[in-house]
């Protein structure tokens, strides 16, 4: 079974060695090793999925990112939450939990995103920002990082 979870997509399928369901991040699967078998496998009913995590909660998140992040908005948000702006923006409404782990996701995508609501959300990120650009606004750095070595 494919599942996109948390931003990604993983394959859910039993695990022979240990006897038991596992779920695989496709990212991390090294496809070069796969190679095709003529083993079969005896259906087992699945469970169901827990799609917990940061992507559960009622807090109402809306963005807009610009048209260069195409590819990860497309791989990291379900289909339903996108819809692609006149400008070729991507608008992506999402209900969640906008606690600390999802605002430091927030700022991995720098300035290809721009939060629409909630307000509280983009004065956090304007502070932040902030900070990032008071820091490489010095000359020097706070330590060598070659000194030493």
């Amino acid at each position: 079974q494919l599942v996109f979870k948390e931003s990604s997509w993983y394959l859910r399928a039993w695990c022979r060695e240990r006897e038991a369901w596992r779920t695989f991040k496709l990212f991390r699967i090294d496809w070069e090793t796969i190679s095709v078998t003529p083993d079969t496998f005896e259906a087992r009913p699945m469970p169901a999925f827990d799609e917990g995590g940061h992507m559960r909660g009622s807090d109402r998140l809306v963005m807009r990112f610009a048209p260069e992040a195409e590819a990860r908005v497309r791989e990291e948000f379900a289909p339903e939450t996108i819809e692609r702006e006149a400008d070729g923006s991507w608008l992506v409404t999402l209900v969640c939990d906008i606690g600390e782990r999802t605002r430091y996701y927030l700022l991995s995508f720098g300035e290809l995103l721009e939060v629409l609501e909630p307000a509280d959300v983009r004065a956090w990120l304007r502070e932040q920002a902030q900070a990032v650009a008071r820091r490489y606004a010095e000359d020097e750095p706070d330590a060598d990082p070659g000194a030493g070595a």
